[in-house]
């Protein structure tokens, strides 16, 4: 009897151990992650953070050379204009997965890393375009087509132009160039892929996922990269500007690729 006293006595002590240290967690203020300081000199890289609570953090440092990073971040959203985004099943009763959807989850996530991204609809987004300094400059599009405001199709379009001056975007969603959105609807482009990387270029087929990894880089697990989809990826066989394929590929497609 003493015995088994022993063991109920040691598992409720567990217990409240384990209980006092979910309360600790749940009640603590977890977003006291606080970056003090960070450098970049000729000999390295140097980070350092800090946390009121024990986290473990990993460190992914890229290195562009002569290209800088940005320092302003834009999302492209305008309701008044018509999108590229394709149905996808949700549950009965859930919420619609549509651009505005995406848009806020996106700003969500920027938010958690410390970027302030700034929404800009059509109007504005040919303003910031026009205004220069683009080489500082990110543009994060999921509407699936570039708005009318900037984009007809044509290599001297305001947004061929941003890109070319060192303007960065980050494209999700649909093929690069192929639509343009109006307030009336979308009109197809012809011969859109010369525009940016040239033909063949765009997986316009129907090899939706690549289950090779993409390990030599590091990018996957360092990154925790998740999503093996390559529909609408660039095609690294037909692209003559340097660039770099992570996460999963298939051999000539990647899940995501980062180009000049």
């Amino acid at each position: 009897m003493r015995h088994d006293r022993y063991i109920l006595i040691a598992s409720v002590l567990i217990v409240a151990v384990i209980l006092a240290g979910e309360a600790y967690i749940y009640t603590f203020d977890r977003d006291s992650t606080y970056s003090a300081s960070s450098s970049m000199s000729d000999s390295g890289a140097g980070y350092r953070v800090g946390s009121g609570i024990s986290s473990i953090y990993d460190v992914v440092v890229s290195y562009n050379g002569d290209f800088p990073a940005a320092k302003e971040y834009y999302v492209y959203y305008d309701d008044n204009y018509a999108d590229v985004i394709e149905d996808v099943w949700h549950a009965t009763g859930g919420k619609e997965l549509n651009q505005e959807y995406y848009v806020s989850q996106m700003l969500c996530q920027l938010e958690n890393r410390g970027i302030c991204a700034k929404v800009l609809n059509a109007s504005e987004l040919r303003d910031m375009v026009l205004s220069g300094g683009e080489r500082f400059k990110a543009l994060i599009v999921v509407s699936g087509a570039f708005p009318d405001t900037v984009y007809s199709g044509n290599a001297a379009d305001p947004i061929i132009q941003w890109i070319g001056a060192g303007g960065k975007l980050y494209w999700a969603g649909n093929l690069l160039g192929a639509y343009v959105s109006t307030v009336n609807g979308v009109v197809s482009v012809d011969g859109y892929e010369v525009l940016f990387f040239g033909p063949g270029s765009l997986n316009s087929s129907d090899t939706e996922k690549a289950y090779g990894e993409i390990s030599d880089n590091g990018y996957l697990h360092a990154l925790s990269l998740m999503s093996n989809s390559i529909r609408y990826s660039l095609n690294a066989d037909a692209l003559s500007v340097p660039h770099l394929m992570v996460g999963y590929s298939d051999g000539s497609y990647a899940s995501a690729v980062l180009a000049q």
